[in-house]
């Protein structure tokens, strides 16, 4: 079991338990966290906070950008007469 990404409050110093600020946990689709998990990160990250994102729920601007993504790749597609 890892984080994700692991925030260290002195950047300066290695990211070791003692030094962490925060973790985060990525969960995407089909994805889940159960009750052990989250004890597991209370046990072994004790001092900092977790976070758990949900991808593409807690995400919404991603959405958009896929969106806006797809539009753009299908712009100058199709045939123009002239």
């Amino acid at each position: 079991m890892s984080p994700d990404i692991a925030i260290v409050e002195n950047r300066f110093a290695a990211p070791a338990k003692d030094n962490l600020f925060a973790v985060v946990d990525f969960k995407f689709k089909n994805d889940r966290i159960d009750g052990q998990q989250i004890n597991r990160y209370d046990e072994t990250f004790s001092k900092p906070k977790v976070s758990i994102v949900r991808m593409p729920e807690d995400c919404p601007p991603c959405e958009s950008l896929e969106k806006k993504n797809d539009a753009d790749a299908n712009k100058g597609r199709g045939s123009k007469r002239r």
